[in-house]
């Protein structure tokens, strides 16, 4: 099958096409810069000889690099919690939406993939997220993912063959110099040798299960429309104790009140409009971490089960040794093997 790849140098874009060659497809990149796309592609091991270079929010490239292609698989996003690159977010995700997904549908594709997030769902806290929630309300980053599943909701109700996936929060090897949002803010964590507080958790999938939830979806047989791939949820305490036991830190967890966090980021989002910083502590961040509901995962519908989380954990913690987003020491003892 001959399938087009959006965002492509991108963490699980890349991830994806790799998955996607060694199952015997027929890989095109789309791409916004050609040398990003040959440094990702030599350090993954894909084929650079089908690259199209465009840019989702235009619908001419998007139309151009479509043709002659059976499938589409559409990773390309900006991912960001800062509310000042809203606007941004909103273009790039609900248009590129729109764009890549009603193309493929008038070009009759047989098989179209949107990589959509948990983020795109609302959530109520105790009430695992799942494919049939409803489409968020909230504001920032997930007003411009929830944008985007309208999008891709619609265009299944009116019985194009689109199917959407639904991770948490991506973790695992770097592909090349990408290595995901979640890699940077967690990172961040183990760099500050502690965790914000026990009253939160999360949700971690593996990139290379994420990837094989979309060759498994491009398979033959009938697929589901809907694949909720959270990943294995973890409480804050959980997390630190793993990452105690693969590092050898200390990496306490202060007993910080939910509410301060989420007031905390409410003065840092009002600062980042007039500062130019880039810190992890926003208003929705912390929302996501202290209500996260977690997620009612269906990967079983594909017939597959996720990796052990610790091994996700070690993959990624010595991806951000290597990508310099913490040292060797933070590593502990990861950062020695």
């Amino acid at each position: 099958m001959k399938v087009l790849v959006t965002g492509a140098t991108g963490f699980i874009g890349a991830h994806s096409a790799v998955a996607l060659e060694r199952d015997g497809h027929d890989v095109r990149l789309f791409v916004r810069d050609a040398r990003k796309a040959a440094r990702i592609a030599g350090a993954v091991g894909i084929r650079t000889d089908d690259v199209a270079v465009g840019d989702v929010t235009d619908v001419a490239s998007v139309d151009k690099a479509l043709g002659g292609c059976d499938a589409v698989l559409h990773t390309a996003a900006a991912v960001t919690i800062k509310r000042a690159d809203a606007a941004r977010a909103i273009q790039i995700n609900a248009g590129g939406a729109e764009n890549v997904l009603r193309t493929a549908v008038e070009r009759e594709l047989s098989r179209i993939i949107h990589v959509s997030s948990t983020s795109a769902l609302e959530f109520v806290p105790g009430r695992p997220l799942r494919t049939t929630s409803p489409v968020a309300t909230a504001g920032g980053y997930a007003a411009s993912k929830a944008a985007a599943e309208i999008v891709a909701r619609r265009l299944q109700d009116d019985g194009a063959p689109v199917h959407i996936v639904y991770p948490g929060g991506v973790l695992g090897p770097a592909a090349g110099e990408s290595l995901g949002e979640a890699s940077t803010q967690i990172s961040r964590v183990i760099g500050a040798g502690l965790f914000p507080t026990p009253a939160g958790s999360i949700s971690l999938v593996d990139v290379r299960d994420v990837a094989e939830v979309h060759r498994r979806l491009l398979q033959p047989d009938e697929r589901p429309a809907r694949v909720m791939c959270g990943g294995t949820e973890l409480t804050m305490n959980e997390l630190a104790e793993k990452l105690r036991a693969l590092t050898g830190r200390r990496l306490p967890v202060p007993p910080t009140p939910p509410g301060l966090l989420r007031a905390i980021g409410r003065a840092v989002d009002r600062l980042m409009t007039v500062v130019p910083l880039d810190l992890p502590i926003t208003e929705e961040a912390m929302t996501i971490l202290t209500q996260w509901p977690g997620t009612d995962d269906t990967v079983s519908e594909l017939g597959m089960t996720y990796r052990p989380v610790d091994e996700t954990l070690a993959a990624a913690v010595r991806a951000w040794v290597d990508a310099g987003l913490i040292s060797a020491r933070q590593a502990g003892r990861l950062g020695q093997s």
